[in-house]
Order: structure tokens, then C-alpha cells, then sequence
């Protein structure tokens, strides 16, 4: 098991009611483990997984980068424009 503190933005924020989260992950490899342990503390947000903005580091990341425990991990909601 791996524990990760999380940083988050926006409404994902609000929800916590934190601006950082720590999630508690077997093992993981990419981004699509924190993505997928988060959405399971936090399931109104499923319908975001494809589009949230997710930064390790400080560089934005895809779904497939991989991590180590010593990755700062940010995640903040999808950008809307209004056009």
C-alpha cells in the first residue's frame, strides 16, 4: 500500500472540504490509480475522470503517466468555456 497526498482545485476542493486529500493506494503505477481511488471517495465526480486536469509535479499529466510515491499530485476540475 502506498499513501499519497493529494492536492486539489476547484470544486473538487469544496467537496473534500480540503485543499489536500491522502488516498491509500495498492500499489499504483499511473495516474489512472489516483484517478480511480479518488472517484471512489468521491463518485459524483466519475462523470469527470476523462476531462479533470491532473498535474504531477507541476507539468500536466495523462492518464497513462506513470508515478512514484514521491510525485506531487494536483487535480483540479475540468475548464469550461463558455465560448
Amino acid at each position: 500500500m502506498t499513501t499519497l497526498t493529494i492536492t486539489l482545485y476547484g470544486r473538487y476542493r469544496n467537496a473534500a472540504g480540503t485543499d489536500t486529500i491522502t488516498l491509500t493506494i495498492h500499489n499504483p503505477h499511473t495516474i489512472q490509480d489516483i484517478i480511480t481511488a479518488f472517484t471512489t471517495h468521491y463518485p459524483a465526480f466519475t462523470k469527470d475522470t476523462t476531462h479533470m486536469m491532473i498535474t504531477k509535479n507541476g507539468i500536466l499529466t495523462s492518464h497513462t503517466t506513470p508515478i512514484t510515491p514521491t510525485d506531487h499530485i494536483a487535480i483540479a476540475p475540468p475548464v469550461v468555456s463558455g465560448g
